[in-house]
């Protein structure tokens, strides 16, 4: 019984920022965790994502492309971090999220294989910022990191977004159908 309360009062609070995702700040907050996920914090874009394509399904493209463009930034930034200030500020960072081990490795393996780790990193959930920071500090080409990353997290932010917009719309069929059939 406890865990029927639970359920309710999470699709209670679902519906509410489902409602809420109708203003223009949504975009903002969206591009902002976007941003924040490619490059300093462990903010999953797409928990907000999801969400706006499944309320708005014709929009998914236009939410996508926002999330797309503020991740490819954030990684942007990330490749800075790494290729300008890995010892002060990248360094600190991949160990208070305690990947030391795992960075030395990483980086290792990130300069011979660059655009297979970028678009790895890009489509699925391993973090992105730290490749992006091991991009910067192994030194892999400007242009490669930023293209690969474009392409990487377009590819999996539209795969979210479309399946989350596709998801809605077979929902809503699937019910027109079943509600024909019962009356």
């Amino acid at each position: 019984m406890k865990w029927r309360r639970r359920q309710r009062r999470w699709r209670a609070r679902a519906r509410l920022l489902a409602r809420g995702m109708k203003e223009p700040a949504a975009e903002l907050l969206l591009a902002v965790i976007s941003f924040l996920n490619g490059s300093l914090a462990p903010l999953p874009a797409e928990a907000l994502l999801v969400p706006l394509c499944v309320n708005r399904p014709d929009r998914w493209l236009r939410y996508a492309a926002i999330a797309t463009l503020g991740g490819w930034l954030g990684g942007l930034v990330g490749y800075a971090l790494g290729a300008l200030a890995f010892e002060e500020i990248g360094r600190p960072l991949i160990a208070a999220y305690g990947g030391a081990e795992a960075f030395a490795a990483l980086r290792a393996a990130v300069g011979a294989h660059a655009i297979v780790y970028v678009i790895a990193a890009s489509t699925t959930p391993v973090p992105f910022k730290v490749v992006a920071i091991a991009a910067g500090a192994t030194g892999v080409d400007f242009a490669t990191f930023a293209i690969t990353g474009a392409v990487g997290r377009a590819a999996g932010y539209m795969l979210v977004a479309g399946a989350a917009a596709a998801g809605r719309s077979m929902f809503s069929r699937l019910k027109r159908r079943t509600s024909r059939r019962q009356s």
